[in-house]
């Protein structure tokens, strides 16, 4: 059975909601503009994400950017700090070692690490999605998906991944800026100066995704931000996010997240007002 807790504070900031599952805890935290934590560590390896905004994770000489389309992991008892220059709304999950080995041969990365959330960026909106959901199936839905995060959490470690070509990271920038524009694989490759079957190739090898899906992604993230913070009419909300229309939109809404934009939204209000 799983078990939620109520708001309440720790020294990471505000906990929104915590949600614990057998072998695992979810918890959303608001971390304040300029905070900072002092030295700590954590009991259960953990990853974590940006629902909002970003934050910094300090080992020493090291650290760890968070930002929306990355996901970090923290191994147990590493030593650090977390800071947040602008605020944040973060999303942890932490795993009790006994439910990974259930699993036979299987391990996380045994340094901290950070992995682009690529293929995972529909997974972490539904997990995000069954964590605020109340029926008894949502713990078994919540499992499945956490699996298919370790998976993908496993392969960083198995391929550490030789760092991105220059033009492939100025390639995801340009994709970043213009993901709501109407924008081709062959004028960003030109932008880059590679030929457009490479970069869609090597984008698929390095983030897990091709660019389409990846742009997609990106336009879910900011139409869902849109659909909790405003009262937007859902055409609109698929014109700004980018989408030829809100048929369109709500269909690949539906399939990323499994919820129509309609729930999505009235699910944001509801959570709003159980604060």
């Amino acid at each position: 059975m799983a078990a939620t807790a109520q708001p309440g504070q720790d020294f990471l900031g505000a906990i929104v909601k915590r949600r614990s599952v057998p072998g695992f805890r979810l918890t959303e935290t608001a971390l304040a503009p300029g905070s900072r934590t002092p030295k700590h560590f954590h009991p259960q390896g953990m990853l974590g994400w940006s629902l909002t905004g970003g934050y910094t994770n300090s080992y020493g000489v090291h650290s760890q950017e968070i930002q929306s389309s990355r996901v970090m992991y923290c191994p147990a008892g590493e030593l650090h700090t977390t800071s947040c220059d602008r605020g944040s709304v973060s999303f942890a999950l932490e795993l009790e070692p006994g439910w990974l080995e259930r699993f036979g041969e299987v391990s996380l990365p045994q340094a901290p690490a950070v992995f682009e959330l690529g293929s995972m960026t529909s997974v972490m909106q539904r997990l995000h999605h069954e964590f605020h959901a109340i029926d008894r199936s949502s713990a078994i839905a919540i499992e499945g998906m956490i699996l298919e995060i370790v998976a993908v959490a496993m392969r960083s470690r198995l391929d550490p991944g030789k760092r991105a070509p220059r033009w492939l990271i100025e390639a995801r920038e340009i994709l970043d800026a213009t993901y709501r524009e109407q924008i081709t694989i062959a004028e960003v490759a030109d932008h880059v100066q590679v030929h457009p079957v490479h970069l869609a190739t090597t984008f698929r090898h390095k983030y897990g995704l091709g660019i389409v899906d990846y742009i997609r992604g990106r336009r879910i993230e900011f139409a869902s931000r849109l659909l909790a913070d405003s009262d937007e009419a859902l055409a609109s909300v698929a014109q700004a996010a980018g989408f030829c229309d809100q048929s369109h939109f709500s269909r690949i809404f539906k399939r990323l997240t499994g919820i129509t934009p309609a729930a999505y939204r009235v699910k944001c209000r509801e959570n709003q007002t159980d604060l």
